[in-house]
């Protein structure tokens, strides 16, 4: 059996790329009240189709290959993932993001304050 191919076929087949993650899509420790910003890919051939999720629910950030979050609270600390895809394959990462420190409470200020007028 003898199969012939054209070079348009050759060159298509030979620039399949799939996605291919950021890899600064790890474990990291975030401060309190900073910016997280996350890149989900580096390279790729599109379509891609992009999606993140947070503790395992759909963070509704769809194709979008970034997700930020602007002053961060412990709240966003969790189980993070992305998911890229295209017609070449597919590629995933999910990693732990933990928020450090926290906010006074409006009792720990008021103490603050209290202890300040006071010693002043």
């Amino acid at each position: 059996m003898h199969i012939k191919t054209t070079n348009s076929l050759l060159n298509s087949l030979a620039f399949q790329a799939p996605p291919e993650l950021n890899p600064e899509l790890r474990n990291q420790s975030v401060a309190f009240n900073s910016t997280l910003n996350l890149t989900c890919i580096v390279r790729g051939d599109h379509p891609l189709q992009i999606n993140w999720t947070k503790n395992g629910m759909d963070l509704g950030n769809r194709d979008n290959n970034t997700y930020t979050v602007f002053q961060v609270t412990l709240d966003d600390s969790g189980f993070y993932g992305c998911t890229a895809k295209n017609w070449a394959g597919k590629a995933y990462a999910f990693f732990w993001i933990d928020v450090t420190g926290k906010a006074l409470s409006c009792e720990s200020e008021y103490v603050l304050e209290t202890w300040f007028s006071i010693s002043h």
